[in-house]
């Protein structure tokens, strides 16, 4: 006997595939202070994030790496091919990596989101590798630009600091030549502190917070300003876990005569998209109140 419906009773539709809006919070332009243990809990997050999805993960991994080697490998050999010359190779090459620094802040929006996705119980798909372009392309080529325009600041004021300047006899001596270097990498380490600052968080303002570029690097350089003592830990965290991996694969690959090398190869396809989703973490820490 046939189901007998009411016909005064209001439309329905399957919902079986329903996920409910999450709370997001309430965004917080310059930041805010957090503990100092969230540093260890960004790499905690981060690892779950990835392990939502991790085939998914080694994909998206695999795609961009790919894309970006094959820019690469074309620039040189179309260099090599129609230039022929050293100036050429250069050239080609140099426009290779200027491209991919503008265009580097444009996948990592489409990374966030995906790694939005993964926390809030979805799946990341290859399509959010170019997800940044339809989000918020221009902008974030805007943050690829600065991004550039900062690394080529840093090259000119270590060009005039240690490039020129040295009396010839000072430069052959091998002491001199030693501290200058010492001192060199010093000042450009210096130097990338901030600019890695301004950056750190400036994909996830732009595409989840429609900042335009200067100001998302504006807030992402205080977000990490006001976190120094959790962002301390989350670098010792990292350093002391990186280590501990580069002995053990150094001491397997020994004892297993270079066999266990093959390791590297799941280990690069996780730890990409471990630090991606410690950055969201990160993010969703200092930039969101949660609403009560």
């Amino acid at each position: 006997m046939a189901e007998q419906k009411n016909p005064y009773a209001a439309p329905s539709a399957p919902v079986a595939d329903f996920h409910p809006p999450q709370d997001r919070g309430t965004f917080i332009k310059e930041g805010q202070v957090v503990p100092a243990g969230r540093g260890w809990d960004w790499w905690r997050r981060g690892f779950a994030i990835f392990r939502v999805a991790p085939w998914m993960w080694a994909l998206i991994v695999l795609v961009l790496g790919g894309m970006f080697l094959v820019v690469g490998v074309v620039a040189g050999a179309l260099s090599m091919a129609i230039l022929r010359s050293p100036a050429g190779v250069f050239l080609v090459v140099g426009l290779a990596i200027i491209v991919m620094n503008i265009v580097y802040p444009i996948f990592t929006g489409g990374l966030m989101l995906a790694a939005r996705a993964a926390d809030e119980g979805d799946k990341p798909t290859v399509g959010h590798v170019f997800a940044g372009f339809s989000q918020a392309g221009g902008a974030l080529a805007a943050v690829g630009v600065l991004l550039l325009v900062g690394y080529i600041v840093i090259a000119v004021i270590q060009f005039v600091l240690f490039g020129v300047g040295f009396p010839k006899p000072m430069a052959g001596n091998p002491a001199t030549m030693v501290q200058q270097s010492v001192l060199a990498s010093l000042v450009s380490l210096a130097l990338s502190i901030p600019l890695v600052m301004g950056f750190w968080f400036a994909s996830s303002l732009v595409v989840f917070n429609g900042l335009p570029a200067i100001d998302a690097i504006r807030s992402s350089f205080l977000g990490c300003l006001k976190n120094i003592v959790p962002f301390l830990i989350y670098g010792l965290v990292g350093l002391g876990v990186g280590l501990g991996l580069f002995l053990l694969l150094g001491v397997l690959t020994f004892a297993t005569y270079g066999v266990a090398g093959i390791l590297m190869i799941p280990l690069m396809f996780s730890i990409v998209p471990i630090i991606l989703g410690s950055i969201y973490a990160a993010y969703r820490d200092i930039y969101t109140m949660r609403r009560s």
